[in-house]
């Protein structure tokens, strides 16, 4: 069932694949992609940072540019938006075609990581490790969003997977390494931590084994710079669209001025706003390490609507499953320093003084640190003498995750009831709305989605200036003749006191204002 089962963690060397190993990666792959059919659902999972990239896409169809309310978006790179653009372009805003998208994405992950972990792991285990990420519930999820977070991890681990084959390889070899990292810091800036870790694990085995056959100059020039350079000169023409698109002032719209403003100061839009301080941080630590406790050691199955349980305290269970997991990762990281212990390692204490937290941040540290626990199981066993029972402890762990977390569907009939209010309000909206009206609501990225008019958000505003003075505001800043929000409320009491009794329409008012007077 698996080969190499005895050997200590070391870097993972490739052994050629037998004709059962292909067998069971071609009828794997077919078992992944035949079950999209009942693993992807037809609606809006109405998450705010997706609605964002499928406005910022349909901008893109629209050929008005990588824009987002006729202002270059700069906050994220245009990876995911370029993505959705040509289901966008062929189907429009079809759920359906989105989320079997990510999840087709999602499942060439799964089949790449399989065959990075069969390397050093053996198919048997590689298979059932595989299974169990596929299957997991919030992996299930985020496969259903038109999110950043699935493909960013298949470039991930198409990365790792090729920075294995290539460590001591040819130019092009390492060229196609920076392509895939290049390609992955356009989809999600938080893998620049992917270089970072593949330098380091480099230079480091390359400490370790100072009898390499290169002279060092030309290792460095092939196995450093190489990758380096590729994925600068990848990455390089987003960095130029950032730097000639500076952000506003004040973000009154994405909620975010920049990441360094929103992790170092206190509101999140105003770079000028106070900065945090040593207290804020501690307290932020000291959240955040509740929160990765909860998260990764239920293995992501908290529920992501509101986040309400990765805010309960970590149990028992959960603290021990985290720090074997943190553990594992050390241990092979001092007996391996592979890229993938040193990835985990570094996206773990960002995590801790992050200025926002969502069970998904911790998808990578799960799938990836997965392998480094079979390995260290694995190996403990085989340097006792029983490495059989190593490798049937490492299933039996898998097998567990199987069956424990098995929910595929998990928060189907939540989505399902929350896409058919949205849908039902962008019905109403659209029939009551003018073609050529500028509107505002509290926050305007799920509308966006479904309306072809400019929809504004209200919510930053409200929260630094007050319900009424914050309305006031965008409608004035952006010419706004329609406001639309919820009927019951204070925003809605705002807008009265504002503008007068509005016309329901559904769940919603609308107030069309008189611009003119």
């Amino acid at each position: 069932m698996s080969h190499d089962t005895g050997a200590p963690l070391q870097p993972s060397a490739q052994t050629p694949w037998s004709q059962l190993e292909k067998a069971v990666l071609a009828l794997f792959a077919l078992a992944l992609l035949a079950s999209l059919v009942v693993l992807t659902h037809p609606w809006n999972a109405l998450v705010r940072d997706a609605s964002t990239y499928l406005v910022v896409a349909k901008s893109l169809v629209a050929g008005e540019g990588y824009n987002y309310l006729e202002v270059p978006f700069t906050l994220r790179p245009p990876g995911t938006p370029l993505l959705l653009a040509p289901v966008v372009a062929t189907a429009g805003v079809d759920f359906f075609a989105l989320n079997l998208l990510t999840s087709f994405v999602g499942a060439v992950g799964v089949i790449l990581f399989f065959v990075y972990l069969r390397d050093s792991l053996g198919w048997g285990v590689a298979l059932l490790a595989s299974t169990a990420v596929w299957l997991n519930p919030a992996f299930r999820d985020l496969s259903n969003q038109a999110m950043s977070d699935i493909p960013s991890l298949t470039l991930v681990v198409a990365s790792l997977l090729v920075e294995r084959r290539c460590h001591d390889g040819s130019g092009k070899q390492n060229a196609l390494l920076g392509l895939l990292l290049g390609l992955g810091v356009l989809v999600r800036s938080a893998n620049l931590l992917l270089v970072a870790a593949i330098v380091t694990s480099r230079v480091l085995q390359r400490w370790r084994a100072p009898e390499g056959n290169r002279e060092t100059s030309a290792w460095a020039k092939t196995s450093l710079l190489t990758p380096v350079i590729v994925a600068v000169l990848v990455v390089s023409p987003w960095s130029l669209f950032t730097q000639m698109n500076p952000s506003p002032d004040v973000d009154d719209q994405i909620g975010i001025h920049s990441y360094a403003t929103a992790m170092l100061h206190t509101d999140w839009g105003n770079p000028n706003s106070p900065t945090i301080g040593a207290s804020e941080i501690f307290e932020r630590v000291s959240l955040r390490s509740g929160q990765i406790a909860t998260v990764l050691g239920s293995r992501l199955t908290v529920d992501r609507f509101g986040n309400r349980d990765a805010d309960r305290p970590a149990s028992a269970v959960e603290i021990v499953v985290t720090a074997t997991l943190i553990a594992c990762l050390l241990i092979a990281l001092w007996r391996r320093g592979e890229p993938v212990e040193l990835l985990c390692l570094a996206i773990l204490p960002v995590t801790l003084v992050y200025f926002g937290f969502r069970s998904r941040l911790m998808l990578p540290v799960f799938v990836l640190a997965l392998p480094c626990l079979l390995w260290v199981i694995r190996d403990i066993a085989a340097k006792r003498g029983f490495a059989q029972y190593g490798v049937g402890a490492a299933l039996a762990v898998v097998v567990a995750m199987l069956v424990v977390d098995f929910n595929p569907r998990a928060g189907w009939g939540e989505t399902e009831q929350a896409h058919a209010q949205w849908a039902q309000s962008c019905s109403a909206l659209e029939s009551a709305l003018e073609p050529d009206a500028r509107v505002a609501t509290r926050l305007g990225t799920h509308l966006a989605v479904c309306l072809k008019q400019p929809i504004y958000s209200v919510e930053f505003a409200t929260r630094r200036n007050g319900d009424t003075q914050g309305i006031a505001q965008i409608v004035e800043t952006y010419d706004i003749d329609t406001v639309v929000l919820e009927t019951k409320g204070p925003l809605a009491e705002a807008a009265t006191t504002l503008y007068g009794a509005g016309q329901p329409v559904g769940p919603m008012s609308i107030w069309h204002l008189d611009r003119g007077a």
